[in-house]
Order: structure tokens, then C-alpha cells, then sequence
């Protein structure tokens, strides 16, 4: 069965938005081991997991609103083999769109995280996992279907985006045509033991590598600027 995407990171974010790849599952098949209710704790916690470097909507495309309060996580996340992902603690939040209607410039779900993974080592074997779960695909029906992985500017120490075409007609035919309906994009960076993420689904038409890159610039300069 081809696995689609949601909004959830997970990161990561799949942080975000699901069905996304970890070392056995999707980004967003990670769930908090840990208490996520906020507490008088949370001052106490590195920057970096804190909610304070999260774009706000201000600082998003129109037409969104948050799902909720923006959370500070703490401990590892659960991965699909029962593993965890050697996470310390995670930041993230959610938006969807302000209205159901159909439109294919619009942004329907965001999500972004920033996770600390406490050493390079750990970051870079998610990073790696990532990158072994998330190759180029042409085939509809395998995998998380036809998936991309374009070409970004340099972030970081690393980075990776790649986007899933979840209106791919489902066949076992390789699908070589423009992606066509609900569009999962996921792009994830790492900057030393901290991985920034963010997860959008869109309509084709608006420009969600771009918009992710340039977006995880910003959550990137942001948290530098409030937590040095």
C-alpha cells in the first residue's frame, strides 16, 4: 500500500506531516515519550527547546492558524520498531488553513520543529536515516510513492528536502508527469546537534520548495538570534 503524507514532523516533523521516513518509518511516525504539558520547568530547558525561536503565524504565508499552543517536548521519540530517535527534547507546532475550500496556491497544513539531538553524532545518524529513507521514486504503488528529492541551497551542515505526490495515479507504472494534487514537502536541517524542520501540505501551485527553504531559513535565523 502506498503510504501518504500528514502533516506531523514527527519533524521530524513527517517531523510534521507523516508517512515520511525515519530509520524504519516517517518523520511523522515519531511520538513523544515524554510529558509535553508545559511547566515551570520549561525556562530551565536549553533554548533550542523552548518555544520562544518558532516562527509565530506572523512570520507564515496568509491563510493559516495554529492548531494549538506551540509545545516544548522532552526525551526521545518512539520510533516504529520500538527504538527511540536519541533525541533530548523537541520543539514544534502546527497551522492548518483558515478554510477547507480547494485551492491549488494554498498551503493547507504547516508544521515545524526544531529537535536537539544532544551530539553531532546523534543529529547526523538522523540525518542519514533520512537520507536512506527518502530516495528518488517513480513508482506510485511503492514506498511513499512517487517522490522527489530537488536540488537546495546549501544550509547548515546538512540538508535535505524531498516532496511526495500524494495524487500520483496509484499503479505500478512508473508516473513521469507533473505532480498533481495535495503535495507533501519536507525539509530538514541540521546545524550541528540541532535538526530544524518544517512540513507543509499544499496545492501544486504553491511553489512548496521554495516557500520551505525559504521558511526554514527564517526559523533557522530565528532561533540563532534568540538563543545565540
Amino acid at each position: 500500500m502506498k503510504r501518504t503524507a500528514q502533516v506531523v514532523f514527527g519533524l521530524c516533523i513527517c517531523i510534521i506531516l507523516g508517512g515520511c521516513g525515519v530509520p524504519t518509518g516517517g518523520t511523522r511516525a515519531l511520538q513523544p515519550t515524554a510529558d509535553t504539558v508545559p511547566d515551570v520547568s520549561l525556562s530551565a530547558r536549553p533554548c533550542a527547546i523552548q518555544t520562544v525561536g518558532l516562527l509565530n503565524v506572523a512570520q507564515l504565508p496568509p491563510g493559516l492558524e495554529p492548531t494549538g499552543p506551540p509545545m516544548s517536548e522532552v526525551g526521545p521519540r518512539a520510533l516504529l520498531d520500538d527504538g527511540t530517535d536519541g533525541s533530548v527534547g523537541n520543539a514544534n507546532e502546527y497551522f492548518r488553513a483558515t478554510t477547507t475550500a480547494a485551492a491549488p496556491k494554498r498551503v493547507s497544513q504547516l508544521a515545524e520543529e526544531v529537535t536537539d539531538y544532544g551530539t553531532v553524532a546523534s543529529a547526523d545518524r538522523w540525518m542519514l536515516g533520512q537520507r536512506a529513507s527518502n530516495r528518488p521514486n517513480n513508482i506510485p504503488m511503492y514506498g511513499n510513492g512517487v517522490e522527489v528529492t530537488p536540488t537546495i541551497p546549501a544550509m547548515g551542515d546538512d540538508a535535505l528536502l524531498y516532496q511526495i505526490d500524494k495524487g500520483a495515479p496509484y499503479s505500478s507504472i512508473p508516473y513521469s508527469g507533473t505532480f498533481v494534487g495535495d503535495i507533501h514537502t519536507d525539509i530538514q536541517v541540521r546545524a550541528g546537534d540541532l535538526i530544524y524542520a518544517l512540513s507543509i501540505d499544499s496545492g501544486p501551485a504553491a511553489n512548496p520548495a521554495t516557500l520551505a527553504v525559504s521558511l526554514v531559513q527564517r526559523l533557522i535565523a530565528k532561533g540563532r538570534a534568540v538563543c545565540g
